[in-house]
């Protein structure tokens, strides 16, 4: 299940009931790109709890890195 989280300090706008660890969040940062993170357990507004999930063009990054050191 994904949700849109919007954060205010230490506020989350996400209840606590579904603040459940493997759920999926997806917002727009500064530079105007979509980054998706996941809850992996712990204090639920704490950035140590979550783990970005990789989009298409950092997949590609990783690809055209590993393709250049051969």
């Amino acid at each position: 299940m994904y949700y849109s989280v919007i954060v205010i300090g230490h506020q989350s706008l996400v209840p606590p009931e579904l603040r459940n660890i493997g759920l999926k969040v997806s917002f727009i940062n500064s530079a105007g790109k979509v980054e998706t993170w996941e809850f992996q357990g712990g204090t639920f507004t704490s950035a140590g709890s979550w783990k970005q999930i990789p989009n298409q063009a950092m997949i590609e990054r990783i690809d055209n890195d590993i393709f250049n050191l051969n």
